[in-house]
């Protein structure tokens, strides 16, 4: 990897907040998206909900890509905006019986690695 290490982006929401002391020991700062002010912390003021809200606003930092890593809903809404040029599946042969189902994927992978008993799949293109 070159360049600017990355900087951490959360999208904070109303029912759950991460421990902000921590985040305050990041090596580099987080941008946070959220619809209210926290302290100490650079701030986006959108609905996390929404990304073409606070999509845009990410070029005012300077942040031209980024990497989204989340749960099924995050990764649902960034697929239905059509917002997503390369997906990196990661799956495993134990299967969790609560939460939220993943967002389907109908595309075909291009390449595909085993990772002791988990596969990584890889695809690049628009989906």
């Amino acid at each position: 990897f070159s360049g600017n290490p990355p900087r951490p982006i959360l999208l904070i929401g109303e029912k759950y907040k991460p421990d902000f002391e921590l985040l305050k020991s990041f090596e580099i700062p987080p941008l946070l998206i959220s619809q209210k002010q926290v302290d100490g912390f650079d701030c986006i003021h959108k609905d996390p909900k929404h990304i073409e809200q606070w999509l845009p606003e990410l070029l005012n930092w300077g942040i031209t890509s980024i990497i989204v890593e989340g749960g099924s809903l995050l990764l649902a809404s960034f697929m239905q905006t059509n917002l997503v040029d390369e997906v990196h599946r990661y799956t495993s042969p134990i299967l969790l019986e609560a939460g939220t189902k993943a967002p389907a994927f109908e595309k075909d992978f291009q390449h595909q690695n085993r990772l002791c008993d988990d596969v990584l799949e890889v695809y690049h293109g628009s989906l």
